[in-house]
């Protein structure tokens, strides 16, 4: 008789399914009661992975110490202790993290997994300050097994960096925004039976301002994976709407294909002329394609070195695109290129780049100017 599990067949067999109830329990992001249970919690183990093994280091301090950014990234403070940085050398290592969060007599515990950096900001570590002594470090703990975020940065030639578009990756997600008017976005909750089994892409542009996203199924069969997206609205590129006028969005499919050398990515765009969020006109259909591939031969060193110096500034920013469009949407008060918006936020990203402080509120000033709630926007038009 065998009494050793060697195959998951085997382990699937003696535990049956997972009850329905704690697969619910797993979520992309931090909801109120979890929230609410990292702010009481004085205690939790960070698990983290290097070449010697894994690693369970206990962190506790006076509840709320971790900081919550927003609800995909969280700010753990290293304090003074034994300067074994065991957890720290592993996570510059492997940025794979997980962290259970405790509080004494209360039976419910949290689990979170993601992915860290250190990060050593002044104001971040200012923040953190107890008794006049401040962390070295700060841990930025962001991502979850349902979300994958890639952020593309540029690399010149001669070096200069210029952070490019951001695609957010979830797995099954509740809720999505979608263009549905020149420089308007709307939230759009999602149905189960939309999103079961599905990834939804939704696609940012330089200022981390929202474009567009789409949700399919990723499928796996002939050796390559390959997902499609449903069709989605979009707004013109930048390259588009300042040479033409006679069309004003697109309806777009997507198709990403992952291959051995990068991965594919294949449009199927039809144009439009478009009154508010009424189609009085199709011009023409296009088919795009983009073959993305892995090289060596490129230094990408000033790459790391920018996201390094500015990642924690483009947090602070996409936290505030994600409270403007949890509201139920957001209009961009700009020009269609957005770029007052993007002038104003790459100009404070410089300056945090080259280790200078940005004034408290100067993020929230750009987004006082230029975006407006939708709700706020639809009733002053009905005015």
């Amino acid at each position: 008789m065998t009494t050793t599990i060697t195959t998951l067949d085997q382990l699937q067999a003696l535990y049956g399914e997972s009850h329905e109830r704690s697969r619910r329990k797993e979520l992309p992001r931090l909801i109120e009661p979890y929230r609410a249970l990292i702010e009481a919690s004085p205690f939790v183990v960070l698990a983290s992975v290097g070449p010697d093994g894994l690693d369970c280091s206990p962190r506790g301090d006076a509840p709320g110490f971790v900081h919550i950014l927003d609800d995909q990234t969280l700010l753990l403070p290293d304090r003074p202790g034994n300067n074994r940085i065991d957890s720290l050398r592993n996570i510059v290592l492997n940025p794979q993290v997980a962290l259970l969060f405790l509080i004494p007599g209360v039976g419910e515990s949290l689990r979170v997994n993601g992915r860290a950096r250190l990060v050593t900001r002044p104001d971040l570590l200012a923040h953190f300050e107890v008794r006049g002594r401040a962390p070295k470090v700060v841990i930025l703990v962001e991502d979850s097994p349902t979300k994958i975020v890639l952020q593309h940065l540029l690399v010149s030639p001669k070096g200069h960096v210029t952070k490019h578009w951001r695609q957010d990756w979830v797995y099954e997600a509740p809720e999505r925004f979608e263009f549905v008017a020149e420089q308007t976005w709307r939230l759009r909750p999602l149905a189960p039976e939309e999103t079961a089994g599905k990834w939804t892409q939704c696609v940012y542009e330089v200022s981390d301002a929202p474009r567009y996203c789409g949700t399919g199924a990723w499928n796996h069969k002939y050796g390559n994976p390959t997902w499609t997206s449903d069709r989605s609205w979009r707004p013109l590129p930048r390259r588009e709407y300042t040479v033409r006028s006679d069309y004003n969005a697109l309806n777009v499919e997507n198709r990403h294909t992952i291959t051995p050398f990068g991965w594919t990515h294949e449009q199927d765009n039809t144009k439009v002329r478009r009154e508010g969020e009424r189609t009085v006109g199709t011009l023409t259909r296009e088919f795009g394609f983009n073959d993305y591939r892995r090289t060596t031969a490129t230094d990408f060193g000033p790459a790391y070195r920018y996201w390094q110096a500015t990642a924690p500034f483009w947090a602070e920013v996409r936290a505030r695109w994600q409270a403007a469009l949890a509201s139920g949407g957001l209009v961009l008060d700009t020009p269609v290129d957005g770029m007052p918006v993007i002038e104003a936020l790459f100009e404070l990203a410089a300056k945090r780049e080259n280790g200078d402080a940005v004034e408290a509120g100067a993020i929230d000033g750009v987004f006082a100017r230029h975006v407006r709630p939708l709700a706020a926007a639809e009733a002053t038009a009905q005015r």
